[in-house]
């Protein structure tokens, strides 16, 4: 029912079964890690230099540690719940424990075994380590497919591994003899120092490998938008497949095959679209039946084809100075653009001439004569990619000689940060020319900020309410104003702010509780997708009244969950809440009973 202290421990540092020189290394760092004075980074280099310590020695150091406790006033043929806490915080629990109690740990799945030359490297999944306690593996190994495993060095801590990055291999070993048949067999270890059974074992024969050839002949053809790579096979009979490689000048080839080819494969066709380069490189290797690569082929390098036009530029502008015209647009995004191209006419639907080579950068000064006097000008903009494609022309742009003071910057008065909105407020600006106002956001100073409203704010507005703003996500706002000649003016000074959300989240329904021989089995159900923010707790109670939290804080993708600690002859009610981001609760879901009668 409830979790009972019966001993406090704590590190002694004087464990009998130590050494003089392990007690007094022990004590060194153990006052160095205590510390005051030591740092974030020295407390986490030592923690990691004491847990090698407690692996390598287990049965000296788990004690010295304080990290090991004799039950003696166990009784026979008696049902435990063990839990280990710091303060009030429980860190581990293990159930239904008797002085019998044979290894309910689960060994490591999907164990593979690739051999390389004299030795061997292992894998297996570690997906759920942390919840399940896993400190770390012990590896066996057996020569041929009989007799004793025996223990291969020391353990695989858990510690050295992020199970949502999983490395190639786990553990790797390079005393083996080539040609030599061995088995491989992996244990999980916990917290508590209780051992798994063996996986099933993985036979594993190492062998000298001699390179791979790769393809020859490797040639290249660039079509309209894509390259058609061909070759001859290698005459290599250990292929299996093929990958194809990409590189760019100066620098590294990358794979661009997701699966190898089949090694009877003769040819491939490749799309490279917006590459930065002039040209482009091709090369195969050869992969052999246990994924073994060889080196790269002869590269192959062509012109890189490509017929897709660019973008059209963005923000395109014209400010009017005394004497010239100043142009801007927003610089391009694709990473294979050349420049801009600029035309200019006296009409929107007239004539346009073009009045500037390929433009590198992102704005443009059009000299004119001051006997221009109040002629208008239109101006348009197109993007030059570096196969000299070219973009549509952006929508006519607006310069005016005499119209050369852009309006003034609004002045932001405050900014209120609400509930799902942020409000921003500026002082109306009583110009006769002004149009009105755009209002700029960005999430990164470092980018140029996106424009909101997809329409102009009217010259008398002086409030505006942004509701597409993401709740906890910190936003920098700016306003500009545009006059009747499309004179923009600098944007106002920046201002920050950042909306909440005070929404209580909705919790799903219980569909059903299953009583089975091991506990009652939960089920639940969204009636729509969760979103992957919210955790999800299950509740017990045995009187309707008062509910407890019996299980860890769940991933919504989960629907079901196994009570395991239900008794028979007893009568339970569940319930379900969830929690957003924020540590908001949902209301409780609607309450099932059920009786165990088994």
């Amino acid at each position: 029912m409830q979790f009972q202290p019966i001993a406090t421990i704590k590190p002694t540092l004087n464990d009998s079964l130590l050494t003089a020189n392990e007690r007094d290394t022990l004590q060194a760092l153990y006052k160095k890690i205590t510390s005051a004075n030591s740092t974030p980074a020295e407390r986490v280099s030592l923690a990691l230099t004491l847990r090698l310590m407690l692996y390598s020695r287990p049965k000296a150091y788990f004690p010295a540690f304080g990290l090991q406790y004799l039950d003696t006033s166990a009784r026979k043929n008696s049902l435990y719940d063990y839990a280990v806490a710091i303060g009030n915080e429980q860190l581990a629990t293990i159930q239904n424990i008797t002085l019998q109690t044979p290894t309910l740990l689960a060994p490591p799945e999907k164990v593979v075994a690739k051999s390389i030359n004299s030795g061997a490297r292992l894998g297996w999944n570690i997906q759920g380590m942390e919840t399940r306690g896993i400190a770390g593996w012990n590896v066996y190994r057996r020569t041929g497919n009989s007799g004793n495993f025996t223990v291969v060095k020391r353990p695989v801590l858990a510690l050295f591994f992020d199970e949502d990055f999983p490395a190639d291999f786990l553990f790797e070993v390079d005393s083996l003899i080539n040609g030599t048949a061995y088995e491989y067999a992996v244990t999980s270890v916990n917290i508590f120092g209780q051992e798994s059974e063996k996986s099933i074992p993985v036979p594993l024969t190492p062998t000298n490998i001699r390179p791979l050839a790769p393809p020859i002949a490797v040639q290249a053809l660039a079509q309209a938008d894509s390259v058609l790579l061909s070759w001859l096979p290698s005459g290599d009979r250990r292929v299996k497949g093929l990958n194809v490689y990409r590189s760019l000048p100066r620098k590294a080839g990358i794979k661009i095959t997701d699966a190898p080819l089949p090694f009877r494969a003769k040819s491939y066709t490749d799309r490279p679209k917006n590459i930065p380069a002039l040209i482009v490189g091709y090369s195969l290797t050869a992969l052999d039946s246990a994924g073994n690569e060889s080196d790269k082929s002869f590269e192959h390098t062509i012109p890189v084809p490509d017929i897709q036009a660019p973008d059209v530029p963005q923000f395109f502008i014209a400010q009017g100075e005394r004497g010239r015209i100043m142009l801007l647009w927003s610089r391009s995004q694709a990473i294979d653009i050349q420049g801009y191209e600029l035309e200019r006419s006296t009409s929107t639907n007239g004539t346009y001439t073009l009045i500037s080579k390929v433009i590198q950068d992102s704005n443009f000064v059009d000299s004119l004569s001051p006997s221009a006097g109040k002629t208008a000008f239109w101006y348009r903009l197109r993007s030059v990619d570096l196969r000299g494609n070219r973009s549509a022309w952006t929508a006519a742009t607006l310069g005016k000689i005499p119209d050369i003071i852009a309006p003034p910057a609004p002045a932001i008065s405050s900014i209120r940060n609400g509930d799902g909105v942020i409000t921003l407020e500026w002082q109306a600006s009583y110009d006769k020319d002004l149009m009105g106002y755009w209002i700029n956001r960005t999430d990164d100073t470092l980018y140029t900020p996106v424009t909101l409203n997809t329409e102009l704010l009217p010259p008398t507005s002086a409030a505006f309410h942004d509701t597409s703003a993401q709740p906890g996500v910190l936003y920098f706002y700016e306003v500009v104003s545009m006059d009747s000649m499309m004179n923009y003016s600098t944007p106002s000074a920046r201002i920050a702010g950042k909306s909440y959300d005070t929404r209580h989240p909705v919790s799903p329904q219980i569909d059903s509780l299953i009583v089975s021989a091991s506990g009652v089995v939960v089920t639940w159900s969204w009636g729509g997708k969760p979103q992957t923010t919210f955790e999800l707790a299950v509740e017990r109670s045995r009187d309707g009244k008062r509910f407890v939290q019996i299980s860890p804080l769940i991933d919504t993708a989960t629907s079901r969950f196994s009570d395991l600690s239900a008794r028979d002859n007893d009568t339970y009610y569940y319930r379900l809440r969830i929690r957003n981001q924020y540590g908001t609760w949902s209301d409780p879901s609607n309450v099932k009973m059920c009786r165990l009668d088994r």
